[in-house]
Order: structure tokens, then C-alpha cells, then sequence
């Protein structure tokens, strides 16, 4: 069967799979950044302080890169990589990590 097929050690389904949870880490944290970006400005701005503000601002300035990196990253747990591989990814999204803490 097609699904059973092994591609650099892993199934077709397991690439699939790795796939699957790819995307839809990507599409809900996306959505969770959109709506948590709208709640938090419209609580801001109902207040004074500049606390709230600033923690509104910093929830919309998430990048898309960032997003895709994570989901990256979170799909590919589900398949087998070289460590070199796995690595590579941890330490990519570790590097996107602090560079959007930094700006």
C-alpha cells in the first residue's frame, strides 16, 4: 500500500502526519495571535495603564516566520530525523526566538 511506503526511514503516513500537524499548528497559532491581539487592545484601551499596552503591542508584532519555524518545528517531532536534523531545527527556532524577543 502507498502509505506503507518508507521515505528516509519514515512512512508515507508519518510524512503525511508530520504534514497535517504542521499546518494546523501554523493555522491555530495564527489564530490564537489574531484574537489575542484584538482582546488585548480592546482591554487596553479601556484603561490607563501603559502596561497593557505594551503587552498588546508585543502579542502583535508575533511574524509569521516565527509561527512557521514552530510549526516546523512541532511537525517534524512526529517523524524520525537524523539528530542533526532535529538540532537544526531546535536551534533555528531557538535563534527565531531570541531575535523576536530582541525586537
Amino acid at each position: 500500500m502507498f502509505l506503507e511506503k518508507t521515505i528516509y526511514h519514515n512512512t508515507v503516513k508519518d510524512w503525511l502526519l508530520a504534514i497535517a500537524i504542521t499546518v494546523i499548528v501554523f493555522f491555530l497559532t495564527s489564530i490564537i495571535k489574531h484574537i489575542l491581539r484584538k482582546k488585548l487592545s480592546s482591554f487596553a484601551a479601556g484603561t490607563v495603564s501603559l502596561w497593557d499596552d505594551l503587552i498588546a503591542e508585543l502579542a502583535g508584532r508575533f511574524h509569521v516566520v516565527f509561527f512557521f519555524i514552530l510549526s516546523i518545528y512541532v511537525g517534524s517531532l512526529k517523524i524520525t530525523l537524523p539528530e542533526t536534523a532535529h538540532n537544526i531545527l531546535k536551534i533555528a527556532f531557538i535563534i527565531v526566538s531570541l531575535i523576536k524577543m530582541a525586537i
